[in-house]
């Protein structure tokens, strides 16, 4: 990401090493390992996709573009605001 923008599958191609791209398939891979959990999740909106997550109560790392949508035992989860996501 690079400010308010994704990168582009281009750029991530060009960005992204061998060591990269496996660690971010490892990731995605695990997730879906737990997925969905067993645990105490309060999602206020199923539909969407969390974008970041942090430790506080509610502050998104961008407020203007993103909003809280769950909690998962001590974690906050956010996503982009409807008609903020990126194209």
């Amino acid at each position: 990401m690079n400010g308010d923008r994704l990168k582009s599958k281009a750029e991530l191609e060009a960005t992204l090493t061998p060591p990269d791209v496996d660690h971010l398939k490892r990731t995605v891979d695990a997730v879906n390992r737990i997925y969905p959990a067993d645990a105490p999740v309060a999602y206020d909106d199923l539909s969407r996709e969390p974008l970041q997550f942090n430790q506080a109560a509610n502050s998104p790392p961008n407020p203007q573009r993103q909003e809280k949508i769950g909690r998962y035992a001590s974690h906050t989860f956010y996503a982009f605001k409807k008609g903020s996501e990126c194209q």
